[in-house]
């Protein structure tokens, strides 16, 4: 009987653990896309300016509208990686429940025990891949934060080239 607890034991812990994680990149996903919400407004904005502007702001306005394109497409990346990281983290979760029911399974039926071997290992491999997304998006997110920290080393330039540089902050 201690052995059977000991087996339900571990696919429980892994569930708990990929609650946590999930709901942390959950919460990151969230604050990403609501950057990325930020920014399609500001270009919208911006893209409005260009049409309403003479030819000299135009042309500044465009490299912020293309500085802003630019920032947003690496946010939508960053949201890719962390929602396939969830995918991942989901398919532990039910590889886990899978493996806690064929334990279960195991008591009446033996053969089950592949199965329990099999969905547990299945598991363990999918929590080790949304690590790998977890890392791929920090990774990321340093990227974005490099290109930032560049633009604010750039505003020591004269006043007329501000205007040029995309927004800050992701």
């Amino acid at each position: 009987m201690a052995q059977i607890i000991q087996q339900l034991v571990a696919p429980a812990v892994m569930i708990s653990a990929c609650g946590l994680l999930s709901l942390a990149q959950y919460n990151r996903l969230a604050v990403i896309v609501g950057r990325l919400r930020q920014f399609h407004h500001e270009r919208l904005v911006v893209y409005e300016k260009m049409l309403e502007a003479g030819e000299p702001d135009k042309q500044l306005l465009t490299r912020r509208y293309t500085g802003i394109g630019e920032q947003a497409d690496q946010i939508l990346l960053r949201a890719k990686i962390v929602r396939n990281g969830l995918a991942c983290l989901v398919g532990c979760v039910l590889c886990m429940l899978g493996s806690s029911l064929a334990i279960g399974l195991s008591l009446m039926v033996e053969s089950v025990q592949p199965v329990v071997v099999g969905l547990f290992i299945l598991g363990v491999l999918n929590m080790s891949a949304a690590m790998v997304f977890a890392l791929l998006e920090l990774r990321a997110s340093l990227t974005q934060v490099e290109y930032e920290h560049d633009r604010i080393g750039q505003l020591e330039k004269p006043i007329g080239h501000l205007e040029s540089f995309g927004p800050l902050g992701a």
